[in-house]
């Protein structure tokens, strides 16, 4: 019988995840120098502003702010018109928010601040794609590197 009826959760491995968050870099990255390049680009900035509201008031559980973080990157994707796209970051929503969830808090904090996300809008906002590609990409490596830095300067818990 053993693990009959319970719920069991497997984390990433290092490379695992580090991998997921090249695959979400290039996605979003995509998505963004798409929204970069679009005609109507000035009301798809006020979609991604009102996101990003959404993330400076999620101040309470990490959950939460987990959340808003994953909503406002999903906007991005949607945003560039492409189902296949929004289809493929999808299936990396929930092993990623597990690993941020595990992170805890004072990553998910660092991670998911406003602040770094208004340089995504905003480099997208300056009209240019490789701008707006190369911002994603940042993102992508620092928050990679804020999850992975945990496993590899282990605390004890407590």
């Amino acid at each position: 019988m053993g693990d009959r009826g319970r719920l069991t959760v497997r984390t990433l491995t290092d490379s695992e995840l580090a991998d997921m968050f090249i695959v979400r870099a290039a996605l979003e990255g995509l998505a963004a120098s798409v929204v970069s390049a679009r005609s109507n680009r000035g009301m798809l900035i006020t979609k991604l502003k009102i996101a990003l509201e959404s993330l400076e008031v999620a101040d309470g559980p990490s959950g939460q702010l987990v959340e808003a973080d994953l909503a406002f990157h999903r906007l991005l994707c949607e945003l560039a018109g492409n189902t296949t796209l929004v289809r493929a970051w999808e299936t990396l929503t929930g092993p990623i928010r597990v690993a941020i969830l595990f992170a805890g808090p004072t990553t998910a904090l660092t991670n998911m601040s406003a602040a770094r996300h208004r340089l995504i809008v905003d480099a997208i906002a300056s009209g240019d794609p490789e701008t707006a590609r190369r911002a994603v990409d940042t993102h992508m490596r620092e928050a990679a590197r804020a999850l992975l830095a945990p496993a590899q300067n282990p605390t004890t818990p407590g």
